[in-house]
């Protein structure tokens, strides 16, 4: 059996025009089942066309992996299972229909996710019923829950035909179809744990127990869809849905916020308590934002926080900030400072550093900070802002909370708000070096790296959950309402180039 990684960027999927392709499996009795997990990999391009999943369930559905749809009530023409989107709003949703001899034969059990799907998103789609409680999943984030109850059973014995990009009556009838690539399509008899959808995700499987059907969609031609598990139903390709490139078996998305209420906080870990650090992000800049300071007495900087751990509160003790990354509000360049912690000169004294080159707004950027204990220097896609000469340490017993997109005090309150999108996040807990930033600007780094001590690469893209990735373990949770996932930066900054030199110079002596 295949139980390992995919190989990315070389696995074929299923281009659908949203019109009439479709792939269909036929009637499909080894696909039937009363309880069951529905997976599938999926890039929406387009809006697609809608149907229904019956009386009570979803007038508004487009298919992703279906076996039936509406058509008549309390028989074998119910439905068996449907996973797809509702067009109203976006969101991922599933439904089934009661099969014979359950409580109420017919009646529609829809669940609704609440994560708006982007267009030319890769996702994973996934939804388990264990014979009482629908669980819906995206990119392995629990989406929704709903308990249905006993005696309450899908219609197992469903004539209905199964499909991926539409969905069919008993004769076989298709109605609505997905605009988009679907890739590793995957039925099972039992309904999976959230930690089991989230471990094998991104994984290819190609034979497993309780596996009822899984479509690879590696062929990268012809028109079967050949299903990897033994006795279970091929697929056809109807209509004309193309061959493309698949699924990369990895998620790529941002956050934004919208300059109002919205930031992640991660509390104060221990972790980012640092003397010395480099604290860098990817940032696009949508709006003014909301401003605050860094210092209650002054010498400090007012500015829109991108990458926080404290701000302006009480001076000379350990609720003085150990870092702060943002943009300055009066000029719109780049900000970083932190207060000087116990046997400095001057305890609670702040020393920020400021940059030269405005922040445009709807541009993508790359910022970075360091400090080694003497010196601080703040860099701009690669290139060196500006550099300052201080000889103090930093407050690095800060029982201030860290933060992305806002700046936080001791008791969790939040000041200052950034307004755009933020992603690939990291603190790590020495002074890199300006080729060290370079070389590693435009990667996003998944493995576990020397002296990297937080990283958030937020490609979740669901949830409220941002995980520590990378090796590392600091875990954060977006707080507000205006925030949303976004698309990801482009990891293409390049440093400034270097003034040509002058030409056509004349001297009189």
């Amino acid at each position: 059996m295949l139980f390992g990684p995919a190989t990315a960027f070389t696995q074929s999927g299923v281009q659908f025009d949203g019109s009439n392709d479709h792939i269909t499996f036929g009637t499909a009795a080894p696909l039937g089942a009363p309880t069951f997990t529905l997976e599938v990999w999926f890039m929406r391009t387009a809006t697609g066309a809608t149907t229904s999943t019956g009386t009570g369930g979803v007038t508004d559905a487009i298919p992703l992996l279906t076996k039936g749809r509406g058509e008549a009530e309390g028989s074998v023409v119910d439905m068996n299972y449907f996973l797809g989107i509702r067009a109203s709003d976006n969101v991922l949703i599933a439904d089934y229909e009661e099969g014979t001899g359950q409580t109420s034969p017919g009646l529609n059990h829809p669940v609704i996710g609440v994560t708006p799907i982007r267009n030319n998103t890769w996702y994973h789609a996934a939804a388990t019923f264990d014979s009482m409680t629908w669980r819906l999943y995206l990119n392995g984030v629990l989406e929704a829950t709903s308990a249905v109850g006993a005696n309450r059973l899908p219609q197992s014995a469903s004539t209905q035909h199964a499909g991926l990009a539409t969905a069919f009556t008993s004769t076989g009838v298709a109605g609505g179809f997905f605009a988009g690539v679907l890739d590793e399509a995957r039925i099972w008899g039992h309904a999976r744990p959230g930690t089991g959808i989230r471990d094998s995700m991104t994984l290819e499987i190609a034979t497993a127990p309780g596996l009822l059907g899984r479509w690879g969609l590696n062929e990268n031609g012809g028109a079967v869809a050949a299903n990897s598990v033994a006795d279970s139903p091929d697929g056809t390709l109807t209509n004309g849905p193309t061959w493309v490139t698949g699924s990369p078996f990895a998620l790529s998305n941002a956050l934004s916020f919208q300059g109002t209420n919205a930031y992640v906080t991660f509390g104060d870990p221990a972790a980012l308590d640092l003397p010395q650090f480099t604290i860098e992000t990817w940032f696009r800049r949508d709006g003014a934002g909301v401003a605050t300071a860094t210092s209650g007495g002054g010498g400090g900087v007012t500015a829109v926080p991108l990458l926080t751990k404290g701000r302006s509160e009480t001076d000379g003790s350990t609720v003085d900030a150990n870092f702060f990354l943002g943009i300055r509000s009066s000029d719109n360049v780049l900000a970083a400072d932190f207060e000087e912690g116990a046997g400095g000169a001057s305890p609670g004294t702040n020393h920020p550093v400021v940059g030269v080159t405005p922040i445009v707004n709807g541009t993508w950027y790359h910022a970075a900070a360091t400090y080694d204990g003497s010196k601080w220097q703040l860099f701009l896609n690669g290139g060196l802002e500006a550099e300052l000469i201080v000889g103090q340490p930093v407050q690095s017993s800060s029982i201030q909370h860290a933060a992305l997109a806002s700046a936080i005090n001791s008791t969790g309150v939040a000041a200052g708000f950034f307004h755009g999108v933020l992603d690939e996040a990291r603190v790590w807990n020495s002074a890199r070096t300006q080729a060290q930033i370079q070389a590693d600007m435009n990667a996003q780094i998944a493995v576990a790296t020397t002296g990297l001590v937080a990283r958030w690469g937020l490609d979740e893209g669901a949830g409220t959950t941002v995980n520590g990735s990378a090796g590392t373990s600091v875990t954060g949770t977006i707080t507000g309402t205006a925030w949303a996932w976004s698309g990801p930066a482009p990891f293409n900054a390049g440093p400034p180039t270097p003034p040509l030199e002058p030409s056509g110079l004349v001297a009189t002596a």
